[in-house]
């Protein structure tokens, strides 16, 4: 969902996407090999700027890698040193802020909420019936 939100919004070049489930749930070989194939393919890029927009360390350790200068993103504990503009991770504020200073600590103009791709037909909302 969020990668294809940022594609829609036309302020990043690329998206890396991965199997979430694999990383953070399979096997610890695969969860290495996963790692070591997502860091080349992030040095391939050789992008100017990253963003991150998850706060565990891997995601900076990821960033830091790439060999961007500009490094933004949420990041706790050892990530934050491998960013070069950390931000915290405020629970209070909802994620979509949180990802809007991550674009903003990057020069994306923050007020410029580019329009994202929605569902064309509502999803339908549950209701519950109480039993009698």
């Amino acid at each position: 969902l969020v990668a294809g939100m940022a594609r829609g919004t036309g302020l990043v070049d690329d998206v890396i996407g991965f199997d979430d489930h694999a990383a953070y749930h399979g096997p610890l070989g695969a969860r290495l090999r996963l790692l070591a194939s997502l860091a080349a393919r992030v040095r391939r890029l050789r992008p100017d700027a990253v963003a991150v927009f998850k706060g565990a360390p891997v995601y900076a350790a990821l960033a830091a890698v790439s060999g961007a200068r500009r490094r933004a993103g949420l990041a706790r504990g050892a990530g934050r040193a491998l960013l070069t503009h950390p931000l915290p991770i405020d629970p209070v504020r909802h994620h979509e802020d949180r990802y809007l200073d991550v674009a903003a600590a990057l020069g994306a103009d923050p007020l410029r909420r580019a329009p994202a791709a929605w569902p064309t037909r509502p999803s339908p909302i549950p209701t519950a019936v109480r039993a009698r």
